[in-house]
């Protein structure tokens, strides 16, 4: 979601359900940042997986950070997996 959809739904939100509109975006709220974390995550570990890759391919063989990279890639998808799962519960 862009923050100008993000603000929209907010304002719409607010002027339909005054009372319950400030936990609802509150929560929203939570949900695009912890997404937007995950995206910026997950581009950070996709430079890794590229020079893994780059090793690989070159005959070097696997490089030593090479697990700790697959750990990266595992908990960068659980992130994004449990704020789409957040987003679906909504």
């Amino acid at each position: 979601m862009t923050t100008a959809g993000f603000l929209a739904q907010a304002a719409v939100a607010a002027a339909r359900d005054v009372e319950r509109a400030e936990g609802r975006i509150a929560g929203d709220r939570e949900i695009v940042v912890e997404l937007f974390a995950a995206r910026r995550h997950l581009r950070q570990v996709g430079n890794n997986v590229n020079q893994v890759a780059r090793a690989l391919h070159s005959g070097s063989g696997l490089l030593p950070q090479t697990g700790s990279v697959l750990a990266a890639v595992e908990t960068a998808v659980r992130r994004v997996e449990h704020a789409v799962e957040a987003v679906v519960a909504r």
